[in-house]
């Protein structure tokens, strides 16, 4: 397995913006009013082991608080977006 080149990576402001237009993994609960990420990584994603995978696919794993609408914390959450740009 090898690793996709860095030369296409999309900024985390564009990743963060694929994210919230539904591109991509994001779960919170249905009465989240409001996230706050706290921080953004550049990661590696690989399928299970016993699916063949010629490439670990760059994303962008976001993780923060899920906030009610009087801004208590609900729970934590991580979402994901691909980190290639669509024209690689």
């Amino acid at each position: 397995m090898t690793l996709r080149t860095t030369e296409n990576i999309i900024s985390q402001k564009q990743a963060y913006e694929d994210l919230i237009q539904g591109k991509g993994s994001l779960d919170i609960p249905l009465d989240c009013d409001r996230v706050v990420v706290e921080e953004v990584q550049l990661k590696y994603w690989l399928g299970p082991p016993s699916e063949k995978q010629a490439y670990a696919v760059p994303v962008y794993e976001f993780t923060g608080q899920c906030l009610d609408k009087n801004g208590r914390h609900l729970e934590d959450f991580t979402a994901w977006t691909e980190a290639l740009s669509s024209t690689y």
